[in-house]
């Protein structure tokens, strides 16, 4: 197995102490919990949503929990607010006042179409599932500071970010790059400079999620919380059979990023190898 070099080409220690993955059940987001399981790291607790565990990816990574305490499956639909809640209330219910330092969001969608072929059906159900959804699993519409947040837990909003602003305050681990940080799966195709026309309606919503994840990175920066999206290079997966990478090595890529991962660099477009991509 490959291993994750950290900036001063030692081998990296993902130090976070709880991580939540969505749409861990197949492709990227399932290699990510497969590697984080064997990986150097101080990681306590993983969190893994799924829609369905009907895939075969799926009946594995409810073999990998059954093998694996620190690994918890989280039902979760992405595109439900109700489903998002009940998510977060088993999360909370797990790590109590540790809260969550790591959220990668990477539950999505992806498929071919033009402009000329694009529907509205179509455009609502990316933008639905690879924009709004990322944006309700993180958003919080609650304006209380962390000694509030402490104090008065049963009032929170059931979404993640209150848990990330606790897990930045608890996030003690000696070495460690970041308090806590959200990383949004996004796309190369939702670069504004080299778009790309057979993808149209899952780049629009690609860039409408980068849109959404430069936004967060302003707001959360005054807390420490670093923001990023991140191209996680071309992979095989079902939408995109003709892909370069397997998903293994991809999940390899981003978590050398993720242990990488400062505040200056938050708001900025990542690739799978760390370089900068234009908005």
């Amino acid at each position: 197995m490959a291993s994750i070099k950290s900036s001063s080409h030692d081998e990296a220690i993902l130090r976070a102490r709880s991580v939540l993955i969505t749409g861990a059940a197949s492709g990227i987001g399932f290699a990510l919990v497969q590697e984080m399981l064997v990986m150097p790291s101080t990681i306590e607790h993983i969190f893994a949503s799924y829609r369905s565990l009907d895939s075969e990816s799926g009946k594995r990574l409810l073999d990998l929990s059954k093998t694996h305490t620190r690994l918890t499956l989280v039902e979760m639909d992405i595109t439900c607010e109700n489903s998002i809640k009940r998510a977060f209330e088993t999360v909370q219910a797990c790590l109590s006042n540790l809260g969550l330092h790591l959220l990668i969001n990477n539950a999505g969608i992806g498929d071919h179409d033009t402009f000329l072929t694009a529907t509205t059906k179509s455009m609502e159900l990316f933008y639905k599932t690879n924009a709004i959804g990322p944006m309700l699993v993180a958003q919080d519409n609650n304006l209380l500071f962390i000694s509030a947040v402490l104090a008065a837990w049963n009032s929170l909003p059931k979404t993640f970010l209150p848990l990330l602003k606790i897990g930045k305050e608890t996030n003690y681990t000696k070495g460690r790059s970041f308090k806590a940080a959200v990383v949004n799966v996004s796309s190369q195709v939702a670069s504004l400079s080299s778009p790309r026309t057979n993808y149209f309606s899952y780049g629009c919503s690609k860039v409408a999620l980068n849109m959404i994840t430069r936004c967060m990175s302003l707001e959360l920066k005054r807390e420490e919380i670093v923001v990023i999206p991140i191209h996680p290079g071309s992979v095989k997966t079902k939408s995109n059979e003709g892909g370069r990478m397997n998903p293994g090595d991809a999940s390899l890529q981003i978590l050398n990023v993720i242990c990488n991962l400062q505040l200056n660099k938050t708001g900025k477009f990542l690739s799978y190898n760390g370089s900068q991509l234009p908005w």
